[in-house]
């Protein structure tokens, strides 16, 4: 097991560093966390059968050094971070070492952990964890802006809809008094089955289309495709590097606006493709995928700046002060709040 442990942990650390989304959301990459407690597990009932003790002291510190270590990789790590990977290691073996500390019930740890609020904390655990990413997302479907303020409310939200569920749908199924083969029929068979039958459903209407309006559809089909084929076919300039050559919009009129963004910024070409024929002006766009429009401020990835990146969007802005187009588009991930664009002289910005 302990070869196992140390091979996810290698392969996590590998597909972190190569493929971020893939190590962050795939369960292979999150194994070796798992495996972390079922180690300890293993060890301390081992333990217990070769009569092993410790001294209080040994699971006092066990404990001190898991809870600080926690709060300071908590304050340490951000999106600077790789993640899982060599840095999940440390979280993992942190909360072994509170795990271990609770063996003994007269530490600090355990009389802290013990406190009622940090048992309902516990207990809620895993309502809180269903509910707290649905409600963030909706949230910030409705609200533009997020600050401490409404992380406060999430929160608060999150808590009130776990209780509910906890006390209502969780509770209830847990004690509820039915046979063995009932549990399994009920509680892993029957879910799987209608989970199936719905994912086939769903995927066989394409969605349910019909739930939606024809102009909600019609915006649809333009902005969930990334251009790459359309613009084939567009007439070309080489005349405003680093600017890509394809012209969209009313190509017959002379370029007067630029589009700057990055990979998020394809869903919107059209929509300034079908806006400039309308409205008589033809656009270039410039950008690297994964590469937010900004300027004064580096993009961080593995605790690395990413120099094309800085590169090309300072290029851009420069190349944008020289041509000074009637508008320019900034197109992209809408968190990614530009700090300064002193290049742009006040002209007229529009963004997506």
């Amino acid at each position: 097991m302990v070869i196992g442990f140390l091979a996810l942990l290698g392969y996590s650390e590998y597909l972190t560093k190569n493929n971020p989304e893939a190590g962050y959301y795939f369960i292979q990459s999150r194994a070796f966390e798992l495996l972390s407690g079922a180690l300890l597990a293993i060890a301390m009932h081992y333990k217990r059968e070769l009569g092993i003790s410790f001294s209080k002291h040994i699971y006092q510190i066990s404990g001190a050094i898991g809870i600080t270590s926690l709060i300071g990789l908590a304050w340490l790590l951000d999106e600077s971070q790789s993640f899982p990977g060599i840095n999940a290691l440390w979280v993992a073996l942190a909360s072994c070492l509170i795990i271990l500390s609770g063996e003994s019930k007269t530490t600090l740890t355990s009389r802290f952990l013990s406190l009622r609020p940090a048992l309902l904390i516990g207990r809620l655990s895993y309502s809180l964890y269903l509910w707290h990413w649905p409600v963030l997302a909706f949230y910030r479907y409705y609200f533009s802006k997020f600050e401490t303020s409404d992380a406060i409310i999430c929160g608060l939200i999150t808590i009130c809809l776990s209780l509910l569920s906890w006390k209502l749908i969780e509770n209830p199924l847990r004690h509820l008094n039915i046979k063995k083969r009932w549990v399994y029929i009920c509680y892993l068979i029957l879910p799987i089955v209608l989970s199936v039958i719905t994912a086939k459903k769903y995927a066989s209407e394409e969605g349910f289309p019909g739930r939606f309006s024809p102009e909600v559809l019609a915006l649809y089909q333009l902005s969930s495709h990334t251009f790459d084929d359309e613009k084939l076919t567009l007439p070309t300039t080489d005349e405003y590097p680093p600017f890509e050559p394809y012209i969209f919009g009313d190509n017959t009129k002379e370029i007067s606006t630029f589009a700057w963004g990055d990979s998020h910024a394809g869903h919107f070409r059209s929509f300034v493709e079908l806006w400039g024929e309308r409205d008589g002006f033809s656009t270039l766009f410039g950008g690297l995928g994964g590469c937010p429009p900004l300027l004064g401020v580096d993009l961080i990835k593995h605790g690395q700046p990413e120099e094309p990146c800085s590169e090309r969007n300072q290029e851009i802005a420069q190349k944008i002060a020289i041509y000074k187009p009637d508008m320019v588009f900034w197109l992209g991930d809408g968190q990614c709040i530009p700090r300064r664009l002193e290049l742009l002289e006040k002209r007229e910005v529009v963004y997506f």
